[in-house]
């Protein structure tokens, strides 16, 4: 199943808006102690896993398409 790279690059920004802003606040906190704080953290890791592979498969893509046009 072959996914739109528009697609994938909105949710690499999605993920990465999510990632700085919850990052910052978590950075700011000095323990866990609200539930906010904890939805702040969880709000981090679930923008991190889906940005790590998104990032993997457009890096690989890209590099292929570069593979690709320096064998021509």
């Amino acid at each position: 199943m072959k996914r739109d790279y528009k697609k994938q690059f909105f949710i690499l920004l999605i993920c990465t808006l999510g990632m700085c802003i919850s990052g910052k606040n978590l950075i700011a906190i000095e323990s866990i102690r609200t539930l906010l704080d904890a939805l702040n953290a969880m709000t981090f890791f679930t923008c991190f896993f889906p940005f790590m592979i998104n990032a993997l498969v457009l890096i690989r893509k890209g590099l292929r398409y570069l593979i690709k046009l320096a064998a021509h």
